[in-house]
């Protein structure tokens, strides 16, 4: 264990809409890849640093629940539900009530994060932090850095950096995104956040594997971009597997 007191969460609440029309039948975390659901790459490696794991459940969450159970390899398993799916912000704002930690990392369950990258997380002594990655496309949620580090700019810029995905927030902000409930996108309420003068610091990822997203664009409706996503995250846990 390498640190107890940061709690770790999955999200996992999305309707999965670049995958449709799968996701009408399967949660996209949940799509098979080498036998295994997506979302257990990335809890393996959870498990490795903590002793539990909160996830934040929306559409078809009977279909996680039923798999990992309340504990999974010796892994506890809190859930809380999003009835009403406000998005990712109104997720966080919903896990720091109920569980009043002061500390968390949050991760998109639609995308793997390495355990090098919860280590370096934990590790750091920065509250709040993004991860970010170099990308040659048009991102969704493209965030600045500057020379010492720090996140200057979430959404509105086009420096060609990418948030990856992971997050680890102090209860100081998530009080602040009470005040924005109609934004629903946790991108746009740490934008706000920034704006108004608190502080996040960027976290390189090496690697950027998200279900769902190919070249910075939705796969929906588009055979051959389903194909070419499915085969590159297949193709990578291939690899890991063999060494």
């Amino acid at each position: 264990m390498v640190n107890k007191k940061v709690e770790f969460v999955g999200l996992v609440s999305g309707h999965g809409t670049s995958l449709l029309p799968l996701t009408n039948y399967l949660k996209k975390e949940m799509y098979p890849i080498l036998n295994k659901p997506f979302l257990e790459y990335t809890l393996e490696n959870v498990r490795q640093l903590t002793d539990r794991v909160i996830i934040v459940l929306g559409p078809h969450s009977e279909q996680i629940q039923k798999y990992f159970g309340s504990e999974w390899k010796n892994l506890k398993i809190d859930y809380i539900h999003q009835v009403d799916p406000r998005g990712t912000a109104d997720a966080v704002y919903k896990v720091f009530n109920k569980f009043g930690m002061e500390t968390a990392i949050f991760w998109f369950g639609d995308t793997y994060i390495p355990k090098s990258l919860f280590v370096k997380f934990l590790e750091s002594p920065r509250d709040n932090l993004m991860a970010y990655k170099k990308v040659d496309f048009i991102p969704k949620a493209p965030i600045e850095i500057d020379s010492f580090g720090c996140v200057t700019c979430v959404v509105d810029c086009h420096s060609g950096y990418a948030g990856t995905g992971l997050v680890k927030l102090n209860r100081s902000v998530t009080d602040y995104f009470k005040m924005f409930q109609k934004e629903n996108r946790l991108r746009f309420i740490i934008r706000d956040a920034i704006d108004d003068g608190h502080k996040f610091f960027g976290v390189e990822a090496d690697e950027w594997i998200h279900m769902g997203i190919l070249e910075g664009g939705n796969i929906r409706d588009n055979p051959v971009e389903h194909r070419n996503c499915f085969k590159e995250i297949v193709d990578y846990f291939y690899e890991k597997e063999q060494k």
